[in-house]
């Protein structure tokens, strides 16, 4: 949780200058998106202004204030930002939806911006101008077809209809084959909402074209089949006086573990053997002579063993190859640097392959 100040207030005159210090600067709305998106649970704001007590034009308080605004109001106040992008339409097929509605009766803007997000035509209130009544979105086929797109925009319908929008999607396939259907559709949709009927579910003119969906669920919070738990390398104690790690007499000791932890670990990184290896032997601070006696081990593992450096990575023929992850939210993650190059590409390749 992150406890977010603002720290700018009203002076014993009761008055509020707009100096709000760095936020002033171009640029200065970075500094708000870094405060207000380290949390990994919620944001508490303390504040002695509102949004309301802030009239400066600049835009980079133009973001202090909407935000402050969000903190105080929640989604409503999201809902209240549309606003007429004084965009044309973008395809003739929006342009033929958007003559259909006026036909109908109604006044309609194409590209209405709302929250980050444009609807490609917004259906004004007939009695309430500054109110819009529906949206409507211009699905092509083809576009549409792809399942990203399809699980992009069920994703943006959800937010656009958590903050009170009403989204009425119509495919072109089905407006191009029967239009009149379509348009008497789009009719009794907007009819019903301005009667109060009701709340505005999308309606889904799919049926009509053929259109096949398929809607997969995927859990975001686990990782996948092909990857394994990244488990942090650790070694037994050793219960000998840490001055003895520089003794000659340790060197085929620190090999074995050297050896142990390549095996059970590897690929790995060389800095990490180093620690986990003085951590078995209780050794907190690195120095020169702890860094010899390390390098005179290895030396001695390179030859009596198949372990071998490849870059800065400590590996052996019979390591295979595996995609390691954080176990938990609570896991260490490893340094992007200590991650073997082979495992990178690996994770990319499976990335990428196409799910079947």
């Amino acid at each position: 949780m992150i406890i977010l100040s603002i720290g700018y207030g009203r002076d014993e005159n009761g008055k509020l200058t707009m100096n709000f210090g760095p936020m002033n600067r171009t640029g200065g709305e970075r500094r708000l998106n870094v405060a207000v998106t380290r949390a990994r649970r919620r944001v508490e704001v303390v504040t002695s202004v509102t949004a309301g007590d802030i009239t400066s034009t600049a835009d980079s308080i133009g973001y202090l204030k909407r935000y402050l605004d969000f903190a105080q109001n929640g989604l409503k106040a999201l809902a209240q930002e549309s606003s007429e992008t004084g965009r044309d339409a973008e395809s003739p097929f929006e342009e033929e939806v958007l003559r259909s509605v006026k036909m109908l009766g109604y006044d309609a803007v194409p590209q209405v911006g709302v929250a980050g997000y444009r609807i490609d035509i917004g259906v004004k209130h007939p009695t309430k101008p500054d109110q819009y009544v529906l949206g409507i979105e211009c699905d092509g086929a083809m576009y549409h077809s792809s399942k990203v797109a399809r699980d992009r925009d069920r994703l943006r319908q959800q937010v656009l209809e958590g903050l009170g929008w009403k989204i009425h999607r119509i495919w072109s396939t089905a407006w191009f084959s029967d239009r009149a259907a379509e348009e008497d559709r789009l009719r009794r949709e907007i009819q019903i909402l301005l009667e109060g009927g009701h709340q505005g579910r999308a309606v889904d003119t799919r049926a009509g074209a053929g259109v096949d969906v398929e809607t997969d669920e995927f859990d975001f919070d686990g990782y996948p089949s092909w990857a394994s738990a990244y488990q942090e390398p650790a070694l037994e104690a050793v219960y000998l006086h840490p001055d003895e790690f520089i003794d000659a007499s340790s060197r085929p000791r620190i090999s074995r573990q050297i050896q142990e932890v390549v095996r059970r670990y590897g690929p790995i990184h060389r800095e990490v053997v180093l620690k986990t290896v003085r951590q078995a032997w209780g050794i907190k601070r690195r120095g020169s002579r702890i860094e010899d006696a390390f390098n005179r081990a290895l030396s001695h593992a390179y030859a009596n063993s198949q372990i071998r450096l490849s870059g800065s990575f400590l590996t052996a023929p019979e390591i295979e190859i595996v995609v390691r992850v954080p176990a938990d939210e609570a896991a260490v993650p490893r340094r992007v640097a200590h991650v073997p190059p082979e495992e990178l590409d690996l994770a990319i390749v499976r990335l990428l392959k196409p799910i079947r």
